[in-house]
């Protein structure tokens, strides 16, 4: 009988924290994909999907300067008359979420082709997340450009 009950309350145990780690990795998920969704709203310039995955004081702090949502959408011109395509690929280092609050640190490589030339700009970042409802919602991006490597 002992053993029964003692089997039986390892075996919550084990399921209550093989449930917790996945909740969290699934946590962990929704604050990248929402990272990546604001970097599919620049790369289209899209204002309302980058607008829907960050916080209304939302504020980017880009090569030593800080800019608002405002800034950000006003500094997305794309060279009249011409092709533009950009695609950003991000490989997130860490992502660690705590109650409402995340942060990610992340390499975002953005292809950058005009005309057909395409170049390669490369960032380090990171950002803090909050979340409102259900939602992730970007509160904080940092920036940095790297500089390409000497060859």
């Amino acid at each position: 009988m002992k053993k029964s009950f003692l089997a039986v309350v390892i075996l919550i145990m084990v399921s209550t924290c093989l449930r917790a780690q996945s909740q969290g990795r699934s946590e962990k998920t929704k604050v990248n994909q929402a990272v990546t969704k604001l970097f599919d709203g620049i790369a289209t310039v899209d204002t309302e999907l980058m607008k829907q995955y960050a916080t209304d004081n939302f504020l980017l702090l880009e090569n030593g300067a800080v800019w608002n949502m405002d800034t950000l959408i006003n500094k997305l011109t794309r060279p009249k008359g011409r092709s533009f395509s950009q695609i950003n690929h991000l490989d997130f280092m860490e992502t660690e979420v705590t109650g409402s609050t995340a942060w990610v640190a992340y390499n975002n490589a953005a292809d950058i082709t005009i005309d057909g030339k395409t170049t390669t700009i490369k960032w380090l970042e990171s950002a803090f997340l909050v979340r409102q409802g259900k939602d992730w919602k970007i509160r904080l991006l940092h920036s940095t450009v790297l500089k390409p490597k000497a060859q």
